[in-house]
């Protein structure tokens, strides 16, 4: 498809033969990708996770200490990106906790049971199937929780500092 020999292929796999500009652009075109792609580097890494239903770890975050559980139900790592979505639980032993402030963004989605959601100088009702995205840098929390169980998915997006 490309007009190169099997053989001259499995050399430049083995990096026995390194191919022409000719060459990787044929390649390239019989692969229907940029010949930039070549060039990528190759430490970028492409993440899938995957939970199936009902798992997840728990785990200690600053609003555990207000009876917030959350239980990570995935974790990429793309570049220099890190996404970590979590089910958040607030139960009747939850206490509301609206001056957090943190780094990033972050993405609520309410599940289950209502809730009065502080940002910044604005206050939310939220119940199933509302969303909120925000930059969290801004006091942000549950302020009142008005029926229990409430659950929602928060993905925290940042970007990771390298040394």
């Amino acid at each position: 498809m490309a007009g190169i020999s099997h053989s001259m292929l499995s050399r430049i796999e083995k990096g026995t033969a390194t191919p022409s500009i000719e060459t990787l652009t044929r390649l390239a075109n019989a692969l229907g990708k940029p010949v930039s792609r070549f060039f990528v580097d190759q430490s970028e890494r492409h993440d899938c996770s995957f939970v199936p239903a009902g798992q997840g770890v728990t785990v200690d975050r600053e609003g555990s200490s207000y009876g917030h559980i959350y239980r990570l139900v995935g974790h990429v790592l793309s570049g220099n990106l890190s996404v970590e979505p979590y089910v958040v639980t607030l139960d009747e032993k939850s206490q509301p906790w609206s001056t957090h402030q943190t780094t990033g963004i972050q993405f609520l989605h309410v599940l289950e049971g209502k809730m009065k959601y502080r940002y910044a100088n604005r206050l939310y009702d939220l119940q199933p199937g509302d969303s909120l995205l925000f930059d969290p840098n801004a006091a942000h929390g549950p302020e009142d929780i008005e029926s229990v169980p409430v659950k929602f998915l928060a993905v925290f997006f940042n970007i990771r500092e390298y040394s």
